[in-house]
């Protein structure tokens, strides 16, 4: 099941990744590896996974342009799978995503850049992203909806 999932994605060119530098209470350089999937909605949903390390983001929509992600507004989530440590900027701190210009299809890709301060764990360790950059693609239902044949 899960080569033909990554089979269906990569056979169809829909390839995602990811890279950042945690510092901190925890330091890490992270780069995707091959096995990374995942989409963003047209609502600013992402949710990234190479199962090392996944990313989610809330950003309230895809404009591009610079989105502000802080408590109460938005979210960023970075989880080290194997640990199940997640840092969330909805615990505390700031994140800062820059989008790229994109087109609105199913398939377009996405392009962003991202720097957080002092997200949180819910065991109260903090840490910095630094340098972090992704790329994905647009997955939303709403795309699918064919237009009515008029006259």
């Amino acid at each position: 099941m899960l080569g033909l999932m990554v089979c269906l994605m990569a056979c169809n060119g829909q390839s995602s990744s990811f890279t950042f530098a945690l510092q901190g209470d925890t330091t890490a350089r992270v780069t995707s590896g091959s096995a990374a999937h995942g989409s963003v909605n047209d609502a600013g949903y992402l949710s990234l996974d190479d199962g090392a390390w996944s990313i989610e983001m809330s950003l309230g929509g895809l404009a591009p342009g610079s989105h502000e992600i802080a408590k109460n507004s938005g979210d960023l989530t970075i989880t080290r799978d194997d640990t199940g440590q997640a840092y969330r900027a909805s615990l505390g701190g700031s994140c800062t995503v820059w989008v790229d210009a994109h087109g609105s299809s199913n398939g377009d890709s996405l392009v962003a850049r991202f720097d957080c301060t002092g997200i949180r764990s819910t065991s109260g360790a903090a840490v910095d992203v630094s340098g972090g950059a992704l790329s994905t693609h647009i997955d939303d239902s709403a795309n699918d909806l064919t237009k009515p044949a008029g006259p």
